[in-house]
């Protein structure tokens, strides 16, 4: 998380881009876009957005993080949402996949 020769000063860092995993609900498109091998299982796509998210979660000196992206746009076929902002995954897993860990900041109660 630092170039070399620097270390983290009890500072807050935050992961402000990190996920993108392309999905097309309707399949893989000439013109659309995304990170990584396209998944076509949207299960296996949120298992995929779980993984990458502990991995950022589990960085213990990170107090925030911001998923790529909240929906498509244009060619981007990365986000959480759909070009009309309609959910691509069920939105419940994605809730316990973003609320699964908290060591800093509020927690919903």
């Amino acid at each position: 998380m630092f170039c070399q020769g620097y270390e983290q000063q009890r500072v807050p860092v935050m992961v402000t881009e990190y996920g993108g995993v392309a999905y097309e609900p309707g399949g893989h498109t000439e013109d659309s876009w995304g990170y990584g091998e396209r998944i076509t299982d949207p299960d296996k796509v949120v298992d995929q957005i779980a993984a990458l998210t502990r991995a950022v979660m589990d960085i213990d000196y990170c107090v925030g993080f911001c998923y790529t992206q909240t929906s498509d746009v244009e060619q981007e076929v990365n986000g959480l949402l759909d070009h009309d902002h309609e959910y691509k995954f069920d939105p419940k897993r994605i809730r316990e996949v973003l609320l699964s860990k908290h060591t800093y900041g509020y927690v919903q109660v």
